[in-house]
């Protein structure tokens, strides 16, 4: 007793403590949790963001991330919940919980559905996670998309930024570090193509059949479909995989949105950005402004841009808006939105010159020169686009839809080159680039019900694609030792190159439906494309060696004179080409037993290519016509486990044509740091794929799946840059006319890999990955260095390989936090 007395004596200080845990245990035991979820009545897809109220307690919760809202510690009785969410009819429903019980239920939304006249209008959530797992799992392809929710939640601000982050899909990227062209499953760009809204886009690129993906900006974009395999009714000019790009739709209220935003790029708290100012630069060469004889003037060549200006701390702006309604009762649907930004970035490199390689050791690389570079890049990105759709009646629709992308990019690259092996002349080079690349969309489409059970759309579209790089400049000044105080003036060499790429194209599609399980569809396209480019360059001479003061005070002369003066009007990347391609399919879709679904049928694509460049017509390849014709079959089955798994196996054939430049063979376009004249090449054969795929898919929620998959390509005549002659003859070590450009190496080549893809959210918060593996084979010339059979002269070898631009492993790991209460999303990538 008096040991127990001592104890409650000394601990009598926490006796309202002690006694407030007795009553919270107490109350605990008496209160219950509610969980529940929130889905589509229709689609059973997890209405994420969805309101619940308790109507009796006042109390109100959110579906997170995971698919459930929680009520905790709630006294056992009768509730009414009210549930609501944008698009969706409210909702009550009664709920009893009772003591010992962790209820959990079900709430079942229907979509708000207005019903006119004469139109239907639902209501769409394309823009919702949930719906795009929906589509990756209920597509006849394989297929991954990637939402706005998911684009607005990334750090990304272009799509070429956006796609880097899908599974099996690497980037090309500019130097300004941008991703600039898709490489998917391994393949590179010139496998795959781009198309917005489903029409395939031509390339404002000089030299490229795709489409720069840093133009668009992330914020304009619905979705992004990357399809990794192709259906008859898909064209058929894609082996790797092809990306389609949903731009944002309308809405049925009336809806702005607008968003300002900036920052600054860490680079520049080291260093200054150095620019230069484009107003005084004439887009137009001398030769094009008064004719190919003219004979140009020191005043006609600009060298303002040479004046440059350091700004320290620039900031990045970013701006964008979107404004859609519907009026006339619904029937004309109106949707406008922009987008611009000014972005600066950079960077510095360390780079050596190769100058051929060694004998001893054999084959090791040699260096002439080390070279210090620094990059100003100021990027300006500016999108608009509309649509609008009219509802004729529940069977007519007819929509108009233009874009206009614009990217202006300014680049001053500052370049020392100092000669390895002594105390040799410096040379120091102040390259400026202004650089304008557009893309234009219109088309006119619509959806028609011909008769019961027989539907058909259409589109006409017209795209253009133009890239300029007016008055490109490179001032060059040396010091003749590195001691030397004096800095000389060299030469100032000047080039204009532009290129324009027009489509004209009509599509027709035709869908019957004789049976509720069978459908049967037919269509085809045809376009026709029309490309042009040109080169100009003339070559300003400082004479005799003078001191540098500055670009204002610098005097040049054309040397010779006058021909220097002329430039080079008859280049043969000069050219005019064009392309038409006709297709035509038919596909059958069958579903058996309601789990077994099988989709095949047959595309034929005919296509014609021509050039005219400017090349002499004294040498072989001036002008030349190509034809060849494809029938490519396609089977495509899914095996439907349950209602959230799918068994896929799929067979495409596809292909991959020459870009119309890669076929003029231009040989004087000298790449500095290969040893061979870069060319296009008229032998070049069009690609052809035997493709085989296999994924397991499974979705848990709408925010939790998982899948895994395997694929397999045969590539027959694959395009390859390597070695090769015009005339076809052997490539040797002493044949003069060896050269490098696009090939068709002897052999197959085969690329094989995994690709692995998971999400899970708890509560507030998710983690998202994934990663793939890749493999390829290819067997192509290659020149090594080394006394080889007793000549120390560079012999050809095989040599098998990747393919080039492969990457054989690629991951994205994300993880995520939304907070649907307080409207805070984050994303660390």
């Amino acid at each position: 007793m008096l040991f127990m007395k001592i104890i409650f004596t000394k601990y009598r200080f926490y006796y309202p403590a002690i006694l407030i845990l007795l009553l919270l245990i107490c109350n605990e035991s008496f209160s219950q949790t509610l969980t529940g979820k929130v889905i589509d009545k229709t689609s059973n897809e997890t209405l994420t963001g969805a309101s619940v109220l308790l109507k009796e307690t006042g109390q109100s919760a959110f579906v997170q991330l995971d698919g459930y809202f929680r009520f905790k510690n709630i006294k056992p009785a009768t509730y009414t919940l009210i549930t609501s969410f944008i698009g969706y009819e409210k909702l009550s429903q009664a709920v009893s919980v009772h003591t010992d019980e962790k209820k959990i239920v079900d709430i079942r939304m229907a979509p708000l559905v207005s019903e006119l006249a004469d139109v239907t209008v639902t209501s769409s959530r394309n823009a919702a996670e949930e719906k795009a797992r929906s589509q990756e799992r209920n597509a006849d392809q394989l297929l991954n998309v990637v939402s706005s929710k998911a684009i607005e939640l990334s750090p990304d601000l272009t799509v070429g930024n956006v796609l880097q982050r899908v599974s099996g899909v690497s980037m090309e990227k500019t130097s300004s570090g941008d991703g600039q062209y898709a490489i998917i499953r391994g393949l590179d760009k010139r496998y795959n193509y781009t198309s917005i809204n489903g029409i395939i886009l031509p390339s404002p690129d000089v030299t490229q059949r795709s489409v720069p993906l840093d133009m668009f900006p992330a914020e304009l974009v619905q979705r992004i479909e990357v399809n990794k395999s192709l259906t008859p009714d898909m064209e058929a000019n894609a082996i790797g995989g092809a990306t389609n790009i949903v731009m944002k739709e309308g809405s049925r209220h009336l809806t702005f949105t607008a968003n300002l935003g900036t920052g600054i790029n860490t680079l520049f708290f080291t260093r200054p950005f150095s620019g230069f100012s484009n107003k005084g630069i004439n887009f137009l060469s001398p030769s094009e402004l008064y004719g190919p004889q003219y004979v140009a003037k020191i005043s006609d060549i600009t060298t303002s841009q040479l004046n440059f200006h350091d700004v320290k701390y620039p900031l990045n702006i970013q701006s964008g808006f979107t404004l859609g309604d519907q009026f006339f009762n619904h029937h004309l649907g109106v949707m406008l939105g922009g987008s611009y930004s000014q972005q600066y970035t950079g960077g510095n490199r360390l780079f050596y010159q190769g100058q051929g390689a060694n004998d001893n050791p054999p084959n090791t690389p040699a260096f002439s020169n080390e070279q210090t570079q620094q990059y100003s890049f100021l990027q300006s990105r500016l999108g608009i686009h509309s649509m609008f759709n009219y509802f004729i009646s529940p069977d007519h629709t007819i929509n108009l839809y233009g874009i206009f992308l614009q990217l202006d990019n300014n680049q001053h690259r500052a370049a020392t080159v100092t000669g390895l092996g002594g105390s040799g002349e410096v040379d120091y080079f102040d390259r400026v680039i202004y650089d304008r690349k557009r893309l234009t969309n219109v088309s006119l489409s619509g959806k028609d019900k011909i008769v019961k059970n027989l539907t058909g759309d259409w589109t006409f579209a017209y795209s253009a694609g133009s890239s300029q790089t007016p008055d490109q400049l490179t001032l060059e000044t040396y010091r003749e030792t590195i001691s030397t105080p004096l800095l000389k003036l060299s030469n100032l060499p000047s080039t204009w190159t532009h290129s324009e790429d027009k489509d004209k194209a009509g599509y027709l599609n035709l869908k019957y439906t004789p049976l509720e399980n069978v459908t049967i569809t037919a269509g085809g396209l045809y376009r026709s494309k029309d490309r042009n480019g040109f080169y100009n360059a003339y070559l300003e001479n400082a004479g005799v060696a003078q001191p540098y003061t500055g670009i204002n005070n610098a005097v040049f002369q054309f040397i010779p004179y006058p021909e220097a003066a002329m430039g080079l009007t008859n280049d043969e990347n000069i050219y005019t080409a064009h392309e038409t391609v006709s297709a035509a399919y038919i596909e059958a879709k069958v579903m058996f037993i309601k789990k077994f679904q099988v989709l095949t049928g047959l595309r034929e694509e005919t296509t014609d290519q021509s050039y005219v460049s400017m090349l002499s017509s004294a040498l072989p390849g001036k002008s030349a016509n190509f034809h060849y014709m494809d029938i490519l079959p396609g089977l495509h089955l899914r095996y439907l486990l349950n209602d959230k798994e799918n068994l896929r196996l799929s067979y495409f054939a596809g292909i991959s044509r020459p870009t119309l430049y890669d076929l003029i063979p231009s040989s004087s376009s000298t790449d500095a740091g290969s040893l061979y004249t870069s060319s296009g090449n008229y032998n070049l054969k069009h690609s052809t794929a035997d493709n085989i795929d296999f994924r397991y898919d499974k979705t848990f929620s709408g925010t939790d799946y998982f899948l895994i998959g395997a694929f397999y390509k045969k590539i027959v005549n694959p395009i390859e840059f390597s070695t090769f002659t015009l005339n076809g003859t052997a490539v040797t070590a002493n044949n003069a006319d060896v050269l490098y450009g696009p090939t068709n190496p002897t052999g197959d080549a085969t690329n094989y890999g995994i690709e692995l893809v998971a999400s899970k959210f708890i509560g507030k918060f998710g983690l998202s990955g994934n990663y793939s593996y890749t493999h390829s084979s290819i067997t192509t010339l290659k020149d090594n260095f080394g006394n080889i059979n007793g000549s120390p002269n560079p012999v050809f070898v095989n040599q098998t390989r990747p393919l080039q631009g492969q990457a054989d492993h690629i991951g994205n790991l994300s993880f995520l936090f939304k907070d649907v209460k307080s409207g805070f999303d984050a994303q660390l990538s």
